[in-house]
């Protein structure tokens, strides 16, 4: 089988786990991630040398690392007392992002040939291949209900104001002309199954679908699509200030919707979870205005479409997808799928 992950951040480390431990020998996985983002190390980075931003193919590639050598150089942070001071330019930027922009630079045309022989040599399973969307540098450009915009990934996707109220009704690339990456381009034309998310729905999966020629591979591409819903909301994103003032925190359906209305696509199969996360965690999201996603996409008994599963990972500190359990409930679909054809 071939596997194809659509997105970036936290959710592309969380389904390329979970697919790791249950894909068989000849599977390929390959993620295709977002390049959009402009803040923190990857950001800075990106404004200065004025290259791609590759904080999500970094992060991804940690948790795909077998060779413990090579993942502690590529995820080091580098802190404030390193073990002396060092200057404050320094302190936040990762490793493994001026590694991969390093790779960018010498290489030019053959990055992503280079970016691939990279990833064996560090140790990753030969089975995966992490790859950027697009070589060009992009930003976002959000318009919301009022028909205020905002410009750039970091800025959308955080708390937002009645000046800029939910829901986003528009979200543009630009440049406009930049396009998917050949070789992101023949992985998803060889795909199998196309999962896509979970991740910010707007700032990690739409800065993907986005992209130009992406709806085109998705549209005419035959595998199936699986998507899987958030645990919670973003705030900015799917959860904020509407245009009455009021609170707006999206539901499972309605997030589904956004990515399904941006693709161009209907999903095959959808992944819901159903498991509320632990009150002391929970509070934690909820104070800074992120909010558990209600499932309202039916009990599932009936519909073949919809999978349920109590998929929240057991961290007192962060609430995501149990990679475990989310790789079984995709391993279950496949072979059910297997057995319709």
């Amino acid at each position: 089988m071939n596997y194809v992950f659509l997105g970036g951040g936290t959710g592309s480390s969380v389904v390329l786990k979970g697919l790791h431990s249950v894909c068989d020998e000849n599977d390929t996985i390959t993620a295709v991630l977002t390049t959009a983002d402009d803040g923190g190390s990857s950001g800075i980075i990106r404004e200065e040398l004025k290259t791609p931003a590759f904080g999500d193919i970094r992060h991804a590639l940690e948790s795909l690392i077998t060779d413990n050598l090579w993942h502690d150089i590529i995820a080091h942070r580098f802190k404030e007392k390193e073990p002396s001071p060092i200057k404050k330019e320094i302190v936040g930027h990762v490793v493994g992002n001026f590694i991969i922009t390093a790779l960018q630079i010498e290489y030019k045309e053959r990055f992503i040939e280079k970016l691939l022989e990279f990833q064996r040599k560090i140790g990753t399973d030969k089975r995966f291949k992490v790859l950027p969307v697009t070589e060009r540098i992009v930003d976002l450009k959000a318009v919301y209900a009022n028909g205020a915009e905002q410009k750039g990934e970091s800025l959308i996707g955080s708390p937002n104001t009645k000046d800029h109220p939910l829901p986003i009704k528009g979200l543009f690339i630009d440049p406009d002309n930049a396009r998917i990456d050949h070789y992101s381009t023949r992985a998803i034309e060889k795909a199998d199954f196309i999962i896509i998310g979970p991740g910010s729905t707007y700032t990690s999966i739409l800065a993907v679908l986005m992209v130009k020629g992406v709806k085109e591979c998705l549209q005419s591409s035959r595998a199936k699509k699986i998507i899987i819903s958030n645990i919670m909301t973003q705030p900015g994103e799917t959860s904020g200030i509407g245009l009455d003032g009021t609170q707006v925190v999206f539901t499972a359906s309605q997030i589904i919707k956004v990515i399904e209305s941006f693709a161009g696509i209907k999903a095959d199969f959808i992944i819901c979870n159903t498991q509320k996360p632990n009150e002391k965690p929970l509070k934690k999201y909820t104070d800074v205005g992120q909010h558990f996603i209600e499932n309202d996409l039916g009990g599932g008994a009936l519909d073949q479409k919809v999978f349920f599963g109590q998929l929240v990972s057991e961290n007192e500190e962060h609430i995501r997808h149990d990679h475990t359990s989310l790789g079984w409930i995709i391993k279950e679909i496949v072979e059910k799928n297997k057995s319709k054809r």
